[in-house]
């Protein structure tokens, strides 16, 4: 009984260890875009394309909590997009630890939640 105790508690400790490790896992640079592009995905406020296949990202800044990171349209055969000149379309800043991402407000230097980034995108695209 004991030692199916003490094996219990072990497991138990093991799991919540590994979930921890999991969720503070640090993002670098490439993770980082990869995440973002992720939660533009499934955000889908882009539409249901242009999907990451469509779109470009540049790291535009980064210190030890974050990057700066902003999103272009591409443009080509297999991204048909509205203009040939890459407009920029969004700028975000993703954190290393956290993983938040915060939208930048355009020709603003606020930075508001990425739910906030959708509902301004969808009352944008519904006018």
């Amino acid at each position: 009984m004991l030692f199916s105790r003490l094996l219990l508690s072990s497991a138990l400790l093991f799991s919540l260890t590994h979930a921890t490790e999991s969720l503070a896992a640090v993002l670098n640079e490439t993770k980082a875009i990869e995440f973002l592009g992720k939660k533009i995905t499934q955000s889908k406020v882009y539409g249901e394309a242009p999907q990451t296949d469509c779109l470009r990202f540049y790291t535009e800044g980064k210190t030890r909590q974050y990057f700066d990171i902003r999103v272009y349209e591409k443009h080509g055969e297999e991204c048909a997009m509205e203009s040939e000149k890459p407009e920029i379309e969004d700028r975000f800043r993703v954190y290393r630890k956290s993983h938040k991402v915060l939208w930048r407000k355009p020709e603003s230097e606020d930075f508001l939640s990425f739910n906030r980034f959708i509902i301004f995108k969808t009352a944008k695209h519904t006018k």
